[in-house]
């Protein structure tokens, strides 16, 4: 079983070294250009301002979108161009290619469906919500769309009924990744901005997050790139200080490494199999090692002062020898893929073997072979004997490391087709579809023959037909806010997220509850207290500010005073007035005792003088 594999192995890294470094590079000086590594294959000029762009692999199509609105269709097989109808006068934002037959171009407050062919506009969707585009993502097996703008918002777009599903605020704007529904890369703000995150999509299209890395207030990210569920890479620019950054993150332990610093700004970054490529704001191009970030080189890529605003990876050498070989196409290139193409078949029939196996190993992919295929390549391979002068001679002629590795592949593997020939011819025999699971095993298992088919045998943790199903309990993200999710084999348990020394402001099994944080603020009286996210803050009543509502404006000293001053006087009026009445009182008490007193002399004097009668008998 494992000498079966090598086999296919071999057959895999025939394909992935006829794979040569190319790419195309879009700039603001109007060029598209397509490059070998470091070598320039052909360009075009499209006498507009490149703001963006995407390829289509299939169609040999690269679509381009300019600052005047237009979007333009570079068909390299023909090696012309066509346009759009002038749908938009502002830039072209992004561009997407959806699938073989459309694409989807954002400008401001606005998407369009084209057509790939010719570019014609299917459907336009206009919604303020969109904003200005900043660039589009594609999650086809959701079949939803999504988009980050400069707004700082996260947008859901649905491809089934062409709808915004939802709008999550990230508070932050920049590039952004997308690996699956699990795994988006994006800027964010945690702190106090500046901030990378990892988002998972939810159920509602809701996004969670966890952060990576605070950086600095002032610092955006033009690019964004996912290598793989546990590494990207980003590139940084500090507004205030002016400096550029670029470096790897763990998504796994959320440290980063910042390789290079003060660096020409990186617009855009793409990988190749095993260098990352980096176009710059002053026009050059940069090559990385992708393992440790390692320069290899910088050249010129475009017309200085003017910015490579993206690189794109493109396809492999078959495309230049099929498709290019009418094209004014570099002459070192050409020459390479000739010696190369003519010294292997020579070669190869020198063993025995036709030109038709390099044919059927380069356009089968690892797909089902025919019967006819089949039996041409059983005629041959039962003749095929390895010469010592077959691997010596490739590298007797050049010194590119392309025919080293070749060599060195050559060397491990064509001894399993001399001792096991005829396990081969009964893999190659069979109705085994090769392709069942070596390309579909998601990365988390390997192929393994049982009962005349190829299935998949899960790592540990995986699951399924084809290893996509992490049963680990935290691959679900069952943690609420933030909280950090630590697997116990069949359980789990989540720590709470807390700031910088100080104690968790959530609580429960899933950190689902939070602590009341207005429990003991009164706010002086003077508001209410609500709970902010972080902190308890208070909104305050009409005529009072400051953090605990403990300042009074002077509207309100005015007001108090006048009320103040009032109510002295009106205490002072009401005591006069409670005064005088007693007053009044004591008046007309003296008064009526005046009278009475009147009254008794008067009654006095009138008594003396009656004259008393006597009776006389």
């Amino acid at each position: 079983m494992f000498q079966n594999l090598l086999i296919l192995s071999f057959l895999a890294s025939i394909l992935n070294l006829s794979m040569a470094k190319i790419y195309v590079s879009g700039s603001s000086d109007m060029q598209i250009k397509i490059w070998n590594d470091s070598s320039l294959m052909i360009s075009r000029n499209i006498s507009q301002r490149i703001t963006c762009m995407d390829v289509d692999l299939m169609s040999y199509f690269v679509i381009v979108g300019t600052e005047k609105g237009k979007v333009i269709n570079w068909q390299l097989e023909s090696n012309s161009t066509i346009s759009d109808n002038g749908n938009e006068i502002t830039e072209v934002k992004s561009l997407l290619v959806l699938n073989s037959s459309y694409c989807l171009a954002g400008y401001n407050g606005s998407v369009i469906f084209l057509s790939l062919a010719d570019l014609r506009q299917i459907q336009k969707i206009s919604d303020t919500r969109f904003g200005n585009i900043i660039e589009m993502k594609n999650l086809s097996s959701e079949n939803i769309v999504l988009i980050i703008n400069k707004q700082k918002n996260i947008i859901v777009f649905s491809l089934i009924n062409n709808t915004i599903l939802r709008v999550n605020l990230v508070n932050e704007e920049g590039s952004f990744d997308i690996l699956n529904r699990s795994l988006i890369f994006a800027p964010c703000v945690v702190a106090y901005g500046g901030d990378i995150c990892l988002f998972n999509l939810k159920n509602d299209y809701s996004l969670s997050n966890t952060n990576l890395q605070d950086l600095a207030i002032w610092i955006t990210f033009p690019a964004l790139k996912i290598l793989n569920e546990s590494f990207g890479i980003y590139s940084s620019y500090d507004k205030f200080f002016l400096k550029s950054q670029f470096g790897f993150v763990n998504f796994k332990t959320t440290l980063y490494t910042a390789k290079f610093t003060n660096i020409n700004k990186i617009l855009s970054l793409d990988s190749l199999n095993d260098y990352i490529i980096a176009g710059h704001e002053n026009g050059s191009i940069s090559h990385f090692n992708k393992d440790d970030l390692k320069l290899i080189k910088t050249f010129i890529g475009h017309s200085a002062g003017f910015s490579t605003r993206v690189v794109k990876k493109f396809r492999d050498i078959s495309l230049i020898q099929n498709k290019f070989s009418t094209l004014n196409t570099n002459t070192a290139l050409k020459t390479e893929i000739t010696t190369y193409s003519s010294e292997f078949t020579t070669k190869i029939y020198q063993t025995g073997i036709t030109s038709s196996f390099i044919t059927t190993i380069q356009t089968t992919a690892l797909s089902k072979i025919s019967r006819a295929e089949t039996s041409s390549l059983l005629s041959n391979l039962q003749h095929l004997t390895i010469e010592s002068n077959f691997t010596t001679g490739i590298t007797k002629n050049t010194d590119n490391t392309f025919y080293t590795e070749l060599n060195n592949q050559i060397n491990q593997s064509f001894s399993i087709f001399t001792e096991n020939t005829n396990e081969f011819l009964k893999i190659l025999n069979s109705k085994i579809d090769l392709n069942d699971c070596i390309s579909n095993c998601s990365g988390n298992g390997f192929c393994k023959l049982d009962d005349n088919k190829y299935v998949c045998e899960c790592f540990r943790n995986y699951a399924g037909s084809k290893c996509e199903l992490n049963i680990l309990p935290c691959f679900s993200n069952p943690c609420r806010n933030n909280g950090q999710c630590i697997n116990n084999y069949k359980s789990y348990t989540c720590k709470c997220f807390s700031e910088k020394n100080q104690s968790s402001l959530y609580y429960g099994k899933n950190c689902e509850n939070k602590v009341d944080l207005c429990e003991n603020e009164k706010c002086s009286d003077n508001g209410v207290c609500f709970d902010s996210g972080k902190l308890a803050k208070c909104k305050c009543f009409p005529f009072y500010s400051g953090i605990k509502c403990e300042i009074q404006t002077s509207e309100i000293q005015i007001y108090k005073c006048v009320i103040r001053t009032s109510s002295i006087l009106a205490i002072i009026i009401l005591i006069m007035t409670y005064l005088l009445m007693i007053f009044c009182d004591l008046i007309n008490l003296l008064n009526r005792k005046g009278i009475k007193n009147k009254k008794y002399l008067s009654n006095r004097r009138s008594t003396k003088n009656i004259t008393k009668l006597k009776y006389i008998n």
